[in-house]
C-alpha cells in the first residue's frame, strides 16, 4: 500500500504552534503508530516546506529570516532540502507523513505555488489529505492584529473586513483554492472548543489522524504559547517597532531588538486585550456571511450555524481606553525602554527601575484601569528591586484600591 501525506495547513491563529510542539514532543510515539514527520535543521514549524515552493524571485520576511535573499544561496537551499526530503520519505517505513505549517495556507496563495507543492509530493505519496482548522473570522483577525505587532508592525489600525487576510477569514476562498489543485482532499475542522473531539485541540487533532484516543491521550502535551498581547502592550510595542525593527535595511535580523517583545509582554500580561466595537463585529459578520454559509452547507450541513462562539465586543464608554493615541504614561515608558535597549542594558539597571516607579506614580490618581497599568509597571520594578520600600508600599496601596473598586 502506498504512503499517505497529511498536510496540516493551519490556518494561522488556530493553535498550529501547539500542534507542532505536540508533534515534536511525541515524535517517537507517532512513529510507533506509523506516522513520520521530516524535520530539517530543527525546524519543527516546517517553514521549509512552503519556502521551497516559493517562486524563485520571491522575497518576504520568511526568506529574510532564513538568510536566503541571495538567489544563489536560495537555489542551494532548495536543492539540499529537496534531496533531504526525498531521502527521508523514501527511507521511511511509516505509512503516513505529517506536515504541519500554517504558512502553507497563508503564504502559498497562488495556484502556481500549490502546483509546485503537488509536484513535490505526488511522486512519493499515493494519497494526500489537506487538514485545515477554520476560526471565526473576527476572532482570527483580532488574534492576527496582535501577531502583526509582535512581528514588527507599527500600525495600530484594526483592519476592516474588506482588507482582512483572505487566507485567514475567507474560508470559502481558501478551501476552493486548495480544492482546485487537490480536489476532494480538503478536510476542514472548526477551531472552537465546543467542536473539539475529545474536548481539546490536541485530542481533536489526534482524532483527525485516526489515532486511538486510549493511546494518544496518555502522551505528554506542551504548554500553551503564542498568546495575544494586551492593548497596552500593543501600543507600546508598535511604537518601539519603529526604533527596533525586526529586520535591518540590508535584510539581516536586527540583533539589537533582542527579547524586547517578551519584556513588554510580561510588563502588561494581565491587562485587557483589544476589543472591537459592535459595529466592527457586525461588519465582519456581514462581509463573511456568504463564505461562512458556503462552508456550513457543504461541510457541516447538520449545524444550524457555523460559529457558536463570538468575540467579546467593547463595552460602551470604553472607546477612550482603546484609543491609538499614546498617554503620557505610555510615552514615558517607551522612552525608558528605548533608552535601555539602545544601551543594551538588561536586566534593568537601577536608574530605570526608578523611572518605572515614577511613571507608575504619575497615574496614581487615575481610575481603576489606570491603576492596572501602574501595578503592571511596578511589578517589573519590584522584580528588579525586590526590597524597594516605596515600590512595595505603592503596590499594596494600588492593589487595595483595585480590590475595593
Amino acid at each position: 500500500m502506498g504512503k499517505t501525506a497529511i498536510l496540516h495547513i493551519g490556518t494561522e491563529k488556530t493553535g498550529t504552534t501547539t500542534i507542532q510542539n505536540f508533534l515534536s514532543l511525541n515524535r517517537e510515539e507517532f512513529f510507533v503508530q506509523g506516522y513520520d514527520m521530516p524535520v530539517f535543521n530543527n525546524d519543527i514549524a516546517q517553514f521549509w516546506l512552503p519556502l521551497i515552493c516559493y517562486e524563485a524571485n520571491r522575497v518576504d520576511d520568511m526568506v529574510l529570516a532564513y538568510g536566503l535573499a541571495n538567489q544563489s544561496d536560495r537555489r542551494d537551499y532548495v536543492e539540499r532540502t529537496r534531496h533531504a526530503f526525498d531521502a527521508a520519505v523514501s527511507g521511511s517505513t511509516c505509512h503516513s507523513f505529517i506536515f504541519s505549517s500554517e504558512f502553507l495556507s497563508s503564504r502559498l496563495t497562488r495556484d502556481l505555488d500549490l502546483h509546485r507543492l503537488r509536484e513535490l509530493l505526488q511522486p512519493h505519496f499515493e494519497d494526500i489529505t489537506i487538514l485545515v482548522y477554520l476560526r471565526e473570522p473576527l476572532a482570527a483577525a483580532l488574534s492576527s492584529f496582535s501577531t502583526l505587532i509582535k512581528g514588527g508592525s507599527s500600525s495600530l489600525t484594526f483592519r476592516p473586513p474588506a482588507s482582512a487576510m483572505r487566507s485567514l477569514c475567507d474560508h470559502q476562498d481558501l478551501i476552493s483554492r486548495w480544492e482546485k489543485v487537490f480536489p476532494g482532499k480538503v478536510k476542514p475542522r472548526l477551531f472552537q472548543s465546543g467542536d473539539f473531539e475529545g474536548g481539546t485541540l490536541l485530542s481533536d487533532f489526534c482524532a483527525a489522524m485516526d489515532l486511538d484516543p486510549e493511546i494518544s491521550s496518555t502522551w505528554p502535551t506542551p504548554s500553551s504559547k503564542n498568546e495575544s498581547l494586551s492593548w497596552f502592550a500593543m501600543k507600546v510595542m508598535a511604537k518601539l517597532n519603529n526604533s527596533f525593527p525586526r529586520f535591518l535595511s540590508d535584510g539581516s535580523l536586527n540583533k539589537q531588538r533582542g527579547n524586547i517583545l517578551h519584556f513588554i509582554k510580561d510588563l502588561a500580561s494581565d491587562m485587557p486585550k483589544y476589543m472591537p466595537t459592535e459595529e466592527m463585529a457586525s461588519d465582519y459578520a456581514n462581509h463573511f456571511k456568504d463564505s461562512n454559509e458556503w462552508v456550513r452547507s457543504r461541510f457541516f450541513p447538520n449545524r444550524s450555524r457555523l460559529w457558536d462562539q463570538m468575540p467579546q465586543t467593547r463595552p460602551s464608554g470604553r472607546d477612550d481606553y482603546f484609543s491609538t493615541e499614546l498617554s503620557d504614561t505610555e510615552s514615558a515608558l517607551i522612552k525608558m525602554v528605548a533608552a535601555m535597549w539602545s544601551s543594551r542594558e538588561y536586566p534593568i539597571p537601577n536608574r530605570y527601575v526608578d523611572k518605572l516607579r515614577d511613571i507608575a506614580m504619575q497615574i496614581e490618581k487615575k481610575e481603576a484601569l489606570g491603576l492596572n497599568e501602574a501595578v503592571a509597571i511596578l511589578e517589573v520594578a519590584r522584580h528588579a528591586r525586590p526590597s524597594g520600600g516605596m515600590i512595595l508600599q505603592k503596590l499594596r496601596e494600588f492593589n487595595k484600591t483595585l480590590n475595593e473598586a
